[in-house]
This record gives C-alpha cells, sequence and structure tokens, in this order.
C-alpha cells in the first residue's frame, strides 16, 4: 500500500506502476487499458512501494502517445501498440506474485530512442544528462517513501544506477522484457532470478 498524498506526487510528476487490466482472451489484449486506475481506493491497497522496477529509458513510440502526460498518467509500459512493444511480458510474468502493484519508472527519462547503442552514445558525449536523470530517480525514490529493492531490466539501466547509486543501495537485474523469449519462459526466468530478492 501507498499513501496517498505520495501517490498523487508520483502520478503527477513521473512514474507508471505494475498494475494491469486483465487479459481478455489473448495475452496481449488490453495492456494500453488504463481503467484500472480509475478507483483509486482500491489502487492504493494494491500498490506495492517495496519494489521498483526500472527501465533505461521510455521508447519513441511510447512517448509519443504519452503527450500530454498530465492526460493519461501512468501511460509507461502499458503501450498499444503490441506489434512492436512487449509489456504485456511484464503484466504476464508478475501477475499474481508479490511484485504485483509495484512502481516502475526508467531511469532515463528525456531520451526516448529505442535503440540502446544510440542510448549509450548519447549518454557518453552527454554525461550531464545521466547526472540530471539520476537526480530525478532519487527524488522519485524519495517520493515513494520506501527503502525499495530496485530491479533493473536489462544490463544497461543496472550499470548507469550502480555506477550513481550508493554501495549499499539494493539493487538487482533481471532479464529484459524485450528478451526473444515467450511470455511463459520470461515468467519462468523472471521469477526464478527474484527467487531470493
Amino acid at each position: 500500500m501507498i499513501e496517498r498524498d505520495r501517490y498523487i506526487k508520483l502520478r503527477e510528476k513521473y512514474g507508471h506502476v505494475a498494475v494491469w487490466a486483465p487479459p481478455a482472451d489473448r495475452i496481449k489484449e488490453n495492456i494500453w487499458d488504463l481503467g484500472v486506475f480509475d478507483d483509486e481506493e482500491k489502487l492504493l491497497e494494491i500498490l506495492n512501494p517495496a519494489y521498483v522496477f526500472v527501465g533505461l529509458n521510455g521508447a519513441e513510440h511510447v512517448a509519443a502517445e504519452s503527450a500530454p502526460k498530465q492526460a493519461q498518467p501512468w501511460r509507461g509500459f502499458h503501450s498499444s501498440d503490441i506489434r512492436r512493444c512487449q509489456d504485456y511480458k511484464i503484466r504476464y510474468a508478475l501477475a499474481g506474485t508479490r511484485f504485483w502493484g509495484a512502481y516502475m519508472t526508467d531511469v532515463i527519462k528525456e531520451y526516448s530512442k529505442t535503440d540502446s547503442s544510440s542510448v549509450r552514445r548519447y549518454l557518453t558525449t552527454h554525461p550531464e544528462v545521466v547526472e540530471h536523470n539520476i537526480a530525478m530517480f532519487r527524488e522519485e525514490l524519495y517520493l515513494l517513501g520506501a527503502d525499495p529493492l530496485v530491479i533493473t531490466f536489462g544490463v544497461m539501466a543496472y550499470g548507469i544506477l550502480r555506477a550513481h547509486m550508493p554501495e549499499d543501495f539494493r539493487l538487482i537485474r533481471v532479464t529484459h522484457y524485450s528478451h526473444f523469449i515467450g511470455a511463459c519462459e520470461y515468467r519462468k526466468k523472471l521469477l526464478a532470478q527474484l527467487a531470493d530478492a
């Protein structure tokens, strides 16, 4: 559970949460349905600040869907572009687990290219962007008001946080959801990686 005032600040300023509408007939269906956020009382009971899942950066097409952000809070990781996005694997992997309702965000919020090599080049030549985004990430955790276990999707997000956060910062890395495996295999792999978390 998360306190209402913290929830409102996070919703207005930042992130995403690991809550999705249930699929209808197919595994990818309803991933973009934000109706689950309409019942705030119920949602506050579900939200789980003990865990934070972190991606590298928001994708270009997802960033376009999110504008204007105020009109669609919590849009990230809920893309309607089911041909390109793999968000549905996260929903499938976390459903019915202690990680459902975790806070979700990206390390880099202001650069939305999808090619990781492009992101790496950009961040290497713009270290000030990394510093600025790390400051925002620290503020997110402060607003969350917990000492969460931070779980990064993939190597780059993990590397950035490991390099910029204190040594005692609780951080682990899991396989990225865009990895070329099906949803069932991804769930098995993810939950095995989180078994001791």
